[in-house]
């Protein structure tokens, strides 16, 4: 994915194409890049953090404890 970001962006410096294609392969090669760092923040641990504030593995350990929970 980083490769295909590089060689679109390589391509618009250097504009390679014209008008609205070179703009549909820029953010292609944008959102192909944010999803590699993301990726890689994931696989590394760099991004601990849930959306909503809480830890990844809290929320985890959460839906884990309340699906066993039985209501008697």
């Amino acid at each position: 994915m980083l490769f295909l970001a590089w060689r679109i962006s390589v391509a618009y410096r250097f504009d390679i194409g014209r008008g609205c294609v070179t703009m549909i392969l820029t953010v292609i090669g944008y959102v192909c890049l944010g999803a590699a760092l993301v990726f890689i923040l994931v696989a590394l641990g760099g991004w601990p953090v849930h959306p909503t504030g809480a830890s990844v593995r809290l929320t985890a350990a959460h839906r884990h404890r309340s699906r066993t929970i039985s209501f008697r």
